[in-house]
């Protein structure tokens, strides 16, 4: 897992188990993944041995579908923002050609994942190591990799990939001066799970303001977060005896470098922290709870109240038509993916060469 935490082409891949609010609430599968060229591999699919027990084949083949979904996703990511590179000059044809992700991998060598190793069910992949396959890394034994795709299926293919040739070990992806970072991740933490860091990031978003400061001066076992890792918003509730208290909440100019992302991430600010306020009220209200707010707050509750899903009345939310707020905050989650999709041909048009980042 070294390569993964400190290579720029590795990163750990996880599946998670969702509550009825969408939380997350255990980890179901992790993998390790590697980008070589063309290619990107789950290099393995571990599963903890006491959930294993627990799993049905319908638990297996969801789980299979996530790692499909999410290697469709990869492909369609990186065609389009390689073809928006192609189109600006900034990569040649060649280049588009040598890289463009072809396809998405799974080595069975250490697989808890049963679908996979069913036979016939996926094809045979080509050898492909990572590209720091013979890198020494350093720690408690100096190693290279573990390696468990040296035998591999394919999981997704791109759709332009029989015109392209086959598969190949490159070691020249830097090449392309490209960076692949993660899509503005919301935090979302409760009571002891507030670490420090998460704290000082919303009293600086706060600028200080007294009454956010004196939240987190006491006992923070009641307090619920959610803040954008992009810091330009975030919200902070409080459970009562049989209430949730919106304390505070802001969206304010985030961190964005990139002109022509700043825009955009203006957008996602507000989308994220509308959806992020609603689900707060849809968790409070499945669970009895009332739901009060400091009418000082901004609550971004202006499209609910038009459409008669919510009343807002004397710092209280009530008459909450649960069906209909469920599918505002699915409407909102389609919304927020096409403007982050929006976001990574932004980040291509506005950067130079050296720093191109999807």
């Amino acid at each position: 897992m070294v390569h993964a935490v400190t290579e720029s082409n590795g990163g750990i891949f996880v599946v998670e188990q969702l509550n009825e609010f969408g939380e997350p609430v255990k980890m179901v599968a992790q993998s390790w993944t590697w980008r070589n060229g063309n290619r990107v591999c789950f290099d393995n699919v571990e599963m903890p041995d006491t959930l294993l027990q627990e799993l049905s084949k319908e638990n297996h083949e969801e789980i299979m579908q996530v790692y499909i979904d999410a290697g469709n996703k990869m492909i369609e990511t990186d065609v389009r923002a390689m073809k928006k590179m192609l189109e600006l000059g900034k990569i040649t044809e060649a280049q588009y050609n040598q890289l463009v992700l072809q396809e998405v991998t799974a080595g069975v060598g250490c697989n808890d994942l049963i679908p996979l190793a069913e036979p016939n069910r996926f094809k045979n992949a080509s050898l492909v190591s990572p590209k720091e396959a013979s890198k020494m890394y350093r720690g408690m034994q100096n190693k290279t990799p573990w390696i468990d795709s040296r035998t591999s299926k394919i999981l997704v293919e791109n759709d332009e990939k029989t015109s392209k040739g086959k598969i190949e070990a490159r070691g020249d992806i830097a090449e392309i001066p490209l960076k692949y970072t993660k899509v503005r991740e919301i935090k979302h933490a409760e009571g002891k799970d507030i670490h420090s860091d998460l704290v000082k990031r919303i009293l600086e978003m706060s600028k200080g303001n007294s009454k956010v400061k004196s939240l987190f001066e006491y006992e923070i076992n009641d307090l619920e977060i959610r803040m954008s890792e992009n810091d330009d918003w975030y919200v902070v509730a409080k459970k009562e005896d049989d209430a949730i208290r919106i304390e505070a909440s802001n969206t304010v100019e985030g961190k964005t470098k990139l002109e022509g992302q700043k825009e955009i991430d203006r957008k996602l600010a507000g989308l994220e922290y509308a959806r992020e306020m609603y689900k707060i009220i849809l968790k409070g209200q499945k669970r009895g709870n009332k739901i009060l707010y400091d009418e000082d707050n901004e609550l971004s509750l202006e499209q609910l109240i038009s459409k008669g899903i919510v009343t807002c009345t004397d710092g209280k939310i009530e008459n909450i038509d649960l069906d209909k707020l469920q599918e505002e905050i699915l409407a909102l989650s389609q919304v927020i993916d096409q403007a982050k999709d929006e976001r990574v041909i932004k980040g291509i048009e506005s950067v130079e060469e050296d720093e191109m980042s999807i």
